[in-house]
């Protein structure tokens, strides 16, 4: 806190815009308030925390310093600032360009892959069990690859859970089958390869990795405790109390070959990132 005030007041910044997952966030505000900061602003990034204690403690005053409230989904919204009017959705947007489904670039990343004629099966994220489910994930990919043996799953991030996923990965013999690619630069690129991308998360707040998902045309299965929007019709929820077998015929039948320009429906949906930072720009300029 005594370095965060060093830094507001070395800076004289006039807004302050705090990221966080939890009510957590006041003590921030507070110090802003305590510099004399005109605009302060709370913007929660999801539905859960890692230290819950934390969050419930300082939920009672987290509203105290802010002048704004944003969120990245309603229900992120609700998690920190409780049930108000005046939190402002801020979409979790995207570059359209950059995710634009290109059928060479999909050819070309699967033969580099070596799964051209696969199923293929995408997860992208931190490699953390406890907020993804990523161990559920294994089982049903396993449920997948006795339906279809050519399937593959293909699993891009990192995280403290990757030595125990691949020891998984290895106890269920689909170490052929199961791609760990570790943090890559070109997840567009991967996400075109995919055939469906499926997320069976604990929590989110709205993972940015949907909207990438449907910004390519990609079929996507998730969690019920997954807020994310439907952009493309292609968005199928299932409850994480359903079995493997039927989450598995759930993705296998999502799989739909015309992968359209998913573009317009994005923009339409103020998920173009041109448009989101254009909303932040008016609203930084206003409180000037």
């Amino acid at each position: 806190m005594r370095e965060l005030k060093r830094i507001i007041k070395e800076n004289n910044y006039e807004i302050v815009h705090i990221h966080q997952n939890s009510a957590s966030m006041v003590m921030d505000a507070f110090v802003a308030k305590l510099c004399g900061v005109s605009t302060i602003v709370g913007h929660s990034h999801n539905t859960c925390c890692n230290v819950m204690w934390q969050h419930y403690f300082f939920k009672p005053f987290v509203n105290l310093f802010l002048t704004d409230r944003f969120g990245c989904s309603e229900a992120a919204g609700r998690w920190v600032f409780g049930n108000r009017s005046d939190v402002k959705i801020i979409n979790n947007a995207i570059d359209l360009e950059k995710y634009a489904f290109s059928f060479e670039i999909r050819e070309a990343t699967r033969e580099n892959l070596g799964i051209r004629d696969a199923f293929v099966v995408g997860y992208v994220g931190r490699l953390f069990d406890g907020q993804k489910n990523l161990f559920r994930l294994i089982d049903i990919f396993s449920s997948i690859a006795k339906l279809d043996e050519n399937a593959v799953l293909i699993m891009v991030g990192d995280g403290p859970d990757k030595e125990k996923l691949q020891k998984q990965i290895e106890d269920l013999q689909l170490s052929g089958k199961v791609k760990l690619l570790g943090k890559r630069e070109d997840v567009n690129h991967l996400m075109m390869a995919m055939d469906v991308f499926f997320m069976p998360s604990y929590y989110e707040g709205l993972p940015v990795v949907i909207v990438e998902a449907q910004g390519t045309g990609l079929p996507c299965v998730i969690s019920e405790l997954v807020p994310a929007p439907d952009l493309i019709n292609k968005l199928k929820i299932l409850s994480l109390e359903t079995s493997n077998d039927e989450w598995a015929k759930a993705i296998m039948s999502s799989c739909n070959n015309h992968r359209l320009d998913a573009k317009m429906k994005l923009i339409e949906r103020h998920y173009d990132i041109s448009h989101e930072a254009g909303l932040l720009q008016e609203f930084y300029l206003s409180r000037l």
